[in-house]
């Protein structure tokens, strides 16, 4: 409308009407443009906004199935683990082995020695274990492995596989003093309808110095 009043004055002689009207239009324009500029870029702000919350997901997602220390999945995810496998009728071994002197290790040399150590019997772990095997730390020194289709005769030799490689670990240069050893106990799940907390069960109550 502002555009057209300025026609409309110049098509009648009057100049300076015509200038102010097309000055006014000029100023609309800008508002508009103004308007266009905001909203593109509010835009464009929600759009990353909704990117980052989105990578936000899933980063905490994984944090949530994984141990932030030991780089290990958690008791979630080992939860997860073993239903997925219990639904395809699968049974496995289950191992729950702890630490050996991890109290005096934090009593005599701090948490931080005793973060290394959780770290160290971690890589041990990881390192022992056959392909397709599982291994979560379950709670603060207790860690679970998971040998799928195993029965008795694998899992005793996968823990003489522990004992070994944990005994072989220069402990005295980590926590000069502190011995530490592990603890094992073997169960089966998937087996005469054993749950995963049946079998956690069983085998904290049979553990052995590895």
């Amino acid at each position: 409308p502002a555009r057209l009043r300025s026609i409309c004055h110049s098509s009648a002689g009057d100049h300076e009407a015509a200038h102010a009207a097309d000055r006014h239009a000029f100023r609309l324009a800008a508002q508009r443009i103004d308007r266009l500029r905001d909203g593109y870029l509010d835009g464009v702000a929600a759009r990353l906004d909704a990117e980052e919350t989105h990578r936000d997901m899933g980063r905490y997602g994984d944090e949530n199935l994984t141990d932030p220390l030991t780089g290990l999945p958690n008791r979630r995810q080992l939860e997860r683990y073993v239903a997925a496998m219990l639904a395809r009728g699968e049974r496995a071994a289950i191992g729950v082995c702890d630490l050996i002197g991890f109290t005096a290790v934090n009593a005599r040399h701090g948490r931080h020695c005793g973060d290394l150590v959780l770290q160290r019997i971690a890589g041990v772990l990881n390192r022992v274990m056959r392909r397709g095997d599982f291994v979560a730390r379950f709670a603060g020194d207790e860690f679970v492995v998971v040998l799928p289709g195993a029965g008795p005769t694998q899992a005793a030799e996968v823990s003489r596989r522990i004992s070994a490689a944990a005994a072989a670990e220069n402990w005295q240069v980590l926590v000069p003093g502190t011995p530490i050893g592990l603890a094992a106990g073997w169960s089966e799940v998937g087996t005469n309808g054993r749950t995963l907390s049946a079998a956690l069960a069983a085998a904290a109550s049979h553990r052995t110095p590895a």
